[in-house]
């Protein structure tokens, strides 16, 4: 048996060459064929010239899961994009958000990527420092236990109770506290002073705009709630704080604030009671936000009140109303997080914050 000659093993290479390149599809590759950008990812695949399935393909460049613009990434969003999977321009459904090119995921709660009105974005996680409750708390020698019947606190509901404002312990990894009660709401050359009668006290601080001092008054009814709640072992925790100050005669609200990383939306009962009118909320934008673990969607709200004329407030912005119960001057942040995913091998970290810090202060009458 002969040996190839030098010439027959120079063919050979030739055209397993060519096959392996794709050139004349003597072979069973082609340039561009599994490609960049395309499945898995080399150059050269199968099936001849251009191979399969080319520039674009999947999982590659504009592709899913990585790319810019989608979610989690890619141009053009998922499941479509520009040379993405299956194929095709555009996202799910449209741009920016639900309804234009390359946006995630659709349905009417996304309409656009939107602008959002806020001048200040809120905390996205729960290790954020949330929006200035505007008041420090210094406790007393507050009781422990269970109030008396008729004076116990409600997170905020304004229930006062009846005789002099004091405050009591709420056991607890991190202890709260709740004080409910009548006491004065006293003008100092720093700002307002509450005092309660077991010698805790709130102190304005200086962190809201000025445009939100309440007024002196000799007799207000007070509900105050501090409470702490544990995220994780290795990831701390956190605080929200909820004031009301009423008028004792007419039951009104003149002062009402809510803060803190995880906090609900103000209901529709609040709202009344505290404006005389309901509201709607007005969403502005969506836009894509991690937080620790996780991966989200936050939209932001502007706020409509129905009054004659309707009156907007827009999110987190100080803002003047004139409302069947009073003036007010408001700051009333509002989001919502959606389609929240947790990242791989990811344990342990800060959970996902809302953004709903809401502060309204009775200017007159």
């Amino acid at each position: 048996m002969r040996n190839p000659s030098r010439w027959s093993w120079g063919m050979a290479a030739l055209v397993l060459g060519l096959g392996a390149c794709g050139g004349n599809g003597l072979g069973q590759g082609g340039t561009g064929g599994f490609g960049t950008g395309g499945f898995p990812s080399e150059t050269g695949g199968s099936y001849g010239y251009a191979g399969y399935r080319g520039t674009g393909g999947i999982p590659g460049t504009g592709g899913f899961p990585e790319g810019t613009g989608g979610f989690p990434q890619g141009t053009g969003g998922f499941p479509q994009g520009t040379g993405g999977f299956p194929e095709g321009t555009g996202g799910v459904p449209g741009t920016g958000g639900s309804t234009g090119t390359g946006g995630f995921p659709g349905g009417p709660l996304f309409p656009d990527g939107g602008s959002c009105s806020s001048p200040s974005r809120g905390p996205l996680s729960t290790a954020d420092s949330p929006r200035p409750f505007g008041w420090t708390f210094t406790a007393g020698n507050p009781a422990t236990g269970n109030r008396p019947s008729g004076a116990a606190g409600s997170s905020g509901a304004a229930d006062a109770g009846t005789g002099p404002a004091s405050c009591v312990e709420v056991p607890a990894a991190y202890p709260g506290f709740s004080c409910v009660g009548s006491t004065a709401l006293r003008s100092t050359a720093s700002g307002p002073l509450i005092v309660f009668a077991d010698g805790s006290q709130l102190a304005w601080d200086g962190t809201l705009p000025a445009a939100l001092i309440p007024s002196a008054a000799a007799a207000v009814d007070v509900d105050y709630e501090r409470k702490t709640t544990v995220v994780c072992s290795v990831c701390g925790a956190y605080t929200t704080n909820t004031l009301v100050l009423r008028d004792p005669a007419s039951g009104r609200v003149i002062f009402y604030d809510q803060q803190g990383d995880v906090l609900p939306a103000l209901s529709d009962a609040t709202v009344a009671d505290i404006f005389g009118v309901p509201a709607t909320a007005l969403q502005t934008c969506t836009y894509q936000a991690s937080a620790g673990c996780y991966r989200f969607l936050r939209s932001e709200y502007d706020h409509q009140l129905a009054t004659s004329p309707p009156q907007n407030v827009a999110d987190a912005t100080l803002t003047a109303v004139t409302t069947p119960n009073g003036n007010f001057e408001v700051i009333w942040a509002s989001s919502y997080e959606s389609y929240i995913q947790r990242e791989a091998d990811c344990l342990d970290g800060p959970g996902v914050a809302n953004d709903a810090g809401f502060v309204a202060t009775r200017t007159s009458p």
